[in-house]
């Protein structure tokens, strides 16, 4: 493991800490780039008086590597003061200095025999997510940043820094990709294995990912390279918008299965999943056809939580294919959770040849998600209250769903 220790510097001169770890030495001559080896650490470590000073001057701290550039505000490595609760200084003689580090894997490049478990476990979850619409377009970068003391009798103590009080920008630079404007980051949670939609800024001509972060973990970009089903769709962009977001995913082997009917427990976790929800401990819920071992049973008890769906019955049916009346009250009820706006008036519905149909307890949900823009006919002025909604159908009403969110904040 490579370690650069940095002097302090003056600041009178330069208010960014550049610490290029990855320059070799060389005689005067230009360093020649070279491909990074399957598994790279780069590692800084700032004493904390130059950290102090660069906080109190309002600078930062950039770190450059093949791999990626953090560039961290002072300020955020330093744990803000708590008048009730102030934090001691280090005792006489302790050194005190800040740990920068960033890791990174080649997914393509690792093997079993050369690598630790836990980056064969970043290499299986890439190799998941590969296998449902995205592909990695470069490296997969670890960051983390400690605070180290070291003490006279020898003892050390390293406190990891998880969470930042001010955004560090991060920028991951990526390889030649087909379309830039599916290119996004994706953080790993290592809980689930799952790779999470993080977006950022792409900068085409240079070749990298920018994007601000509060906490660090491990990191990709990923290209979604789109499903083999979809092509000329009428959900095409939709759902590649979606699934790039990893909000909706495909159904195996390329394939997303547009015209595939969804069913109430799936819409329900999608929603549920994409408005970030939760279920208080122990939830008791009125269905006799949700058990706790369901797979469906956190989202069911968060939707009832949040009045997404009725608690008055006792049958939740969750494996019966949703209508799109259905599907309409629960969007109609996310956007009152929300606190967005919603218009009953029900001339819209009743303009629908067949909107007599709509059931009588489903009009003003219909009629609210219909004035809302989400949901619309099926052609030939049908608006098919009672028809079952496809997968397509439900990734468009969630994307509207989201960009109604977004206005909201």
């Amino acid at each position: 493991m490579k370690t650069e220790t940095v002097a302090p510097i003056d600041l009178t001169q330069d208010l960014v800490l550049r610490v290029d770890v990855d320059q070799e030495p060389t005689g005067g001559e230009e360093p020649v780039p070279s491909e990074p080896p399957p598994i790279q650490r780069r590692t800084a470590d700032i004493p904390a008086e130059v950290i102090n000073t660069l906080s109190e001057n309002d600078a930062s701290v950039v770190m450059e590597t093949q791999a990626g550039t953090i560039s961290i505000p002072a300020g955020a490595l330093v744990p803000p003061t708590d008048p009730e609760d102030p934090e001691q200084p280090a005792d006489p003689g302790t050194d005190v200095s800040y740990r920068l580090d960033i890791q990174s894997v080649d997914p393509e490049r690792v093997t079993s025999t050369e690598s630790p478990a836990e980056t064969q476990f970043v290499v299986l979850t890439v190799g998941e997510a590969e296998s449902d619409g995205l592909r990695t377009a470069g490296r997969v970068v670890s960051l983390t940043a400690e605070r180290i003391e070291r003490k006279p009798d020898g003892k050390t103590t390293v406190t990891p820094l998880t969470t930042f009080g001010k955004p560090v920008t991060v920028r991951i630079p990526f390889d030649e990709v087909d379309d830039p404007t599916k290119v996004a980051v994706y953080r790993l949670n290592e809980e689930t294995g799952e790779w999470e939609y993080r977006g950022g800024r792409v900068n085409v001509e240079e070749g990298y990912v920018e994007i601000e972060l509060t906490s660090f973990s491990q990191y990709a970009v990923m290209e979604f390279y789109t499903f083999r089903d979809i092509q000329g769709h009428w959900g095409q962009g939709a759902i590649q918008r979606m699934a790039t977001r990893r909000l909706v995913k495909g159904v195996g082997d390329d394939l997303f299965a547009p015209d595939r009917t969804i069913t109430r427990a799936e819409f329900v976790a999608l929603v549920v999943r994409m408005m970030k929800l939760s279920a208080q401990e122990n939830a008791d819920l009125p269905y006799l056809d949700v058990k706790a071992a369901d797979w469906f049973f956190p989202e069911v008890a968060a939707a009832v939580q949040g009045n997404l769906i009725p608690a008055d019955q006792t049958l939740f049916r969750p494996n019966d294919a949703i209508t799109r009346q259905e599907m309409a009250q629960v969007l109609a009820q996310a956007m009152i959770l929300r606190g967005i706006p919603v218009n009953a008036d029900p001339t819209a519905v009743k303009a629908f040849a067949d909107g007599a149909d709509v059931a009588d307890w489903a009009l003003d949900q219909v009629a609210q998600v219909v004035n809302a823009g989400l949901m619309h006919g099926r052609g030939q002025n049908q608006f098919a209250p009672t028809a079952s909604a496809t997968r397509a159908e439900a990734t468009k009403v969630l994307e509207g769903l989201l960009n109604l969110l977004k206005v909201k904040k």
